[in-house]
């Protein structure tokens, strides 16, 4: 971490500052701002900035303690005046001033503590123009109001400093860790301080001193605790200063209870001390309600309310009652209300605990649902408290402890539709809390036999979804076509159109399976709950777009569900970002690819991993590592694919087998890899997953085999989409050994905006060309080649294998190649290595034999076309 931490985003002040401190019809600035947003630093550097100018400096810092002496700021002009004891307001003056020439700038920090002396002082100074003047002031703090009163009249220019936005502190946070910061890490540094610098530092350097601050996988993580440390309470309560019991129960209440009205805090604690603490900033009016207040900063809170005792329990039952009391009349957080609750002196109530269990899953905080429903069940909450809980240790990752809490449940108790439905729990707990694929299909089939009206619907759009998470997309259409659609509740209804979306992208149809997804979209509500069911929509739509030759459309779906749920917590967030890495991987960009799908990153939680998400995403990890060319790391993140695989996701047994496939390739086993590509299309093939049958068919023709054609023609009949044809052109141009066609479909895939596929397809072509004869043609695909893999991070991978040569260059032959290249005649080469000239052109008769160039122009333009930097002597690689 950096010891000195750069100013940021404080430019514009800073602007200001140096315009008031010129003059401009003030003289100087006052600085006024709560504690901990930089007000010192910010003065500093513009006195600072004055100094280097030439003028004349004095700083000042006050404090409590030196308000009881007079003239106490100036006592550094003792080493001016023989006694400042004696001092007078006049001598002090003319020791300041006399002498010196040009202007004289004077800081002092915490102006509101100067004794009456030595504001009168300042203020004659400013007002005589003897001086410019940069002050802070402490906004809420004793004698604030009469300072800046004071001196605004004194002609200086008032700026009220406010802590650092969003993206300054981001930035600030990068800058003083020196590296990249994971995205949640930055979040939840914002959360604790709001963009307080003061705050910010002291946070930073007890984490990583403490260890839960570090780097993982190239970027800052923290492992936050929930425990504030004595040390930065401490500073916080210093920063808030003194308070009366009366305030500080106003302050309590405003803590623990979050947002509150004014009329519910006047009801629990004294009104004139809700003025003094608002005065203060210790609470301040919520920015949703100008007659509601929020805490004044959170650590404020955290600092106040870590004293867990019988008095703060009383006041949160006193808040918790009150606000339940309010009824209708004030809005009411069911989350808040319920932590409230909980910590309080009052009884377990499971009518408050349900609703709050049910807000916290709402939010996908599942840690908090976990909680308010296991207080409700020991509360007598009953079966529907029971259903809760298992439906929070669910989403938790905790299937086993769900299904102990459903085992006992009849499965005939329909207490509500859809998410409410022991039967619909206990299937989706098997499904995807569990692994259980077969047994989840045995109890639906199961429950079918007797099953009327909507849950007979519901469970039929349970079983299009089984069997399309089988990888059998024609069976699951065959099965939503059962169903009515207008009997189905609205979360089943959503159901049935993701599942339709991903059956019908399987089976090549994509514009109907884009009609389906915007209908999907359209039924998704607002609620952060539902927003999984939109992220599973999302990647689906994304990866089927990408297959389809639309990866512009890919990377836009990947976009918009990237952001909205970076701010997410869990397996939103993580699939999100992972989804946004495979659209990367698809568009060839493989540094965003490997970050955005590097597991210890994305660090899943145990949900992520239960349900399948961390194995879909380390697949496609593997397959980007390959590509790369990182064949060691490729192949151990294929065997932890692998032995994570489990029936649940069947339906990605093809992509399982790709990612096999480039590792293979990245081995230089070319063979291997499209024997495993051509197994892939066979088992797409088998369960009618028609377009990545055609993608796989595709994969095997970047590997050579050209005799693919046949069957890709047939599949454009049914698979839509600009890649199937232009794979059609790939694999006829390679069985027919045209390498002009590959060219030209190299062109094709680039403009589609699959630059990977590009690249691979001209360094087939140069293969072609090269074995054909045409130097000229293999040099000018070859290097095209090599740019748009480098251009993707992946020019040390296989895709660019037929695009190398090696040339068994000597040392001295390598060295002679590359100063022809930089355009030196022969006599000049002779004398930059001391040989002769006949030597010279020995070397270089030898050198265009074994590259195969007829004259040393060609051979120049061979070498400034490849990069043979670093090679191993005795060897060059084109």
């Amino acid at each position: 971490m950096s010891e000195r931490w750069p100013l940021t985003g404080r430019g514009e002040q800073l602007g200001l500052m140096a315009d008031a401190l010129g003059g401009n019809g003030s003289r100087g600035v006052l600085i006024v701002g709560p504690a901990g947003v930089g007000k010192t630093r910010l003065a500093h550097e513009a006195i600072t900035a004055a100094t280097a100018l030439g003028q004349t400096s004095y700083r000042v810092a006050c404090t409590a303690a030196g308000r009881s002496v007079p003239l106490g700021a100036f006592t550094f002009v003792g080493d001016i005046i023989d006694d400042v004891r004696v001092a007078t307001a006049d001598r002090v003056i003319d020791a300041l001033t006399s002498g010196v020439d040009g202007q004289i700038v004077l800081g002092i920090d915490d102006a509101h503590l100067l004794d009456d002396a030595s504001a009168d002082v300042v203020e004659r100074l400013l007002r005589s123009g003897a001086v410019r003047a940069v002050l802070t002031v402490r906004a809420g703090g004793p004698g604030s109001a009469a300072a800046v009163a004071r001196w605004s009249d004194a002609l200086l220019r008032t700026l009220e400093l406010q802590p650092l936005l969003r993206t300054d502190f981001d930035r600030l946070v990068r800058r003083a860790l020196v590296g990249a910061v994971n995205g949640e890490c930055a979040q939840r540094l914002w959360a604790r301080t709001r963009g307080n610098v003061l705050f910010l530092h002291h946070l930073l350097h007890q984490e990583q001193a403490d260890g839960r601050l570090r780097v993982v996988g190239g970027q800052w993580q923290w492992a936050e605790t929930a425990t504030m440390s004595q040390s930065l309470r401490d500073l916080v309560l210093l920063q808030i200063g003194a308070m009366s019991d009366d305030v500080r129960d106003v302050v309590g209440a405003v803590a623990v209870a979050d947002t509150i009205s004014r009329s519910i805090l006047t009801g629990v604690a004294e009104p004139a001390a809700v003025e003094e603490a608002s005065g203060r900033g210790l609470i301040t009016a919520a920015p949703s309600s100008p007659d509601a207040f929020v805490i004044g900063h959170p650590l404020y809170a955290e600092a106040i309310v870590a004293r867990d005792d019988a008095g703060l329990a009383r006041l949160r039952g006193r808040v918790a009652v009150a606000i339940e009391r309010a009824g209708s009349s004030v809005p009411v957080d069911p989350i808040r209300l319920g932590l409230l609750w909980l910590a309080s002196d009052l009884p377990a109530d499971p009518g408050v605990l349900g609703l709050a269990a049910d807000a916290a899953a709402d939010r996908l905080d599942s840690v908090l649902a976990e909680r308010f429903a296991r207080a409700a069940v020991g509360a007598g909450g009953g079966t529907t408290a029971s259903l809760r809980h298992a439906r929070a240790l669910h989403f938790l990752g905790r299937g086993a402890e769900a299904a102990r809490i459903l085992d006992g449940i009849p499965l005939d108790d329909e207490l509500a539709e859809g998410p409410s439905d022991p039967l619909i729990i206990r299937i989706a707990n098997l499904t995807w809390g569990m692994g259980a694929l077969d047994e989840a299909t045995r109890l639906v089939d199961d429950a079918l036999e007797t099953a009327s009206g909507p849950r007979r619907h519901g469970l039929l759009v349970n079983r299009a979804l089984q069997l399309m998470l089988g990888g059998r997309p024609a069976a699951a259409m065959s099965v939503l076509g059962t169903v009515e659609r207008g009997r189905l509740a609205r979360l089943d209804q959503i159901t049935a159109l993701i599942v339709e979306t991903m059956a019908l992208a399987d089976l090549g149809q994509d514009l109907a399976a884009g009609v389906s997804a915007r209908e999907c979209e359209g039924l998704v509500a607002a609620s952060t709950q539902q927003v999984l069911h939109l992220v599973i929509l999302a990647v689906a739509r994304a990866s089927a777009l990408a297959m389809a030759g639309y990866p512009g459309e890919a990377l836009a779906v990947a976009e918009r569900c990237r952001n909205r749920c970076a701010e997410l917590p869990g397996v939103a967030r993580t699939t999100s970002e992972a989804a946004y890495g495979l659209v990367a991987l698809r568009r060839g960009d493989l540094a965003t690819a490997l970050k955005c799908l590097d597991p210890d990153v994305l660090d899943f939680d145990e949900y992520s991993i239960s349900s399948g998400v961390a194995y879909r995403y380390s697949i496609y990890y593997a397959e980007a590592l390959a590509v790369a060319g990182d064949s060691v790391s490729a192949a151990a993140a294929l065997r932890r694919a692998q032995e994570s695989r489990r029936s649940s996701e069947a339906h990605l047994d093809t992509s399982l087998l790709l990612a096999e496939s480039w590792v293979a390739a990245s081995h230089g086993s070319g063979t291997a890899a499209r024997d495993v590509a051509r197994r892939a299309a066979d088992l797409a093939r088998d369960r009618q997953q028609f377009a990545q049958e055609a993608y796989c068919l595709h994969t095997a023709a970047q590997f050579g085999d050209g005799s693919v054609v046949t069957r890709l023609m047939e599949l454009a009949t049914v698979v839509e989409g600009p890649r199937c044809r232009l794979a059609i052109r790939h694999a006829r141009a390679l069985a027919d050994g045209n390498a002009i066609e590959l060219d030209s479909v190299s062109a094709g895939f680039e403009v589609m905006g699959d630059p990977l596929v590009a690249a691979r397809t001209a360094s087939q072509a140069a293969g072609l060309h090269r074995r054909a004869g045409r130097r000229g043609s293999a040099l000018t695909a070859g290097e095209r080649a090599i740019r748009l893999a480098r251009g993707c991070g992946a020019a040390a991978g296989p895709i660019v294998a037929e695009a190398r040569v090696t040339i068994p260059f000597t040392r001295r032959e390598r060295e002679v190649a590359l100063l022809v290249a930089r355009g030196l005649s022969n006599r000049e080469i002779a004398e930059a290595l001391s040989l002769s000239v006949r030597t010279v052109e020995g070397h270089v008769r030898h050198s265009c034999a074994k590259a195969d160039v007829a004259s040393r122009t060609e051979l120049a333009l061979l070498i400034t076309r490849v990069d043979v930097e670093g090679v191993e002597p005795g060897a060059a690689t084109v």
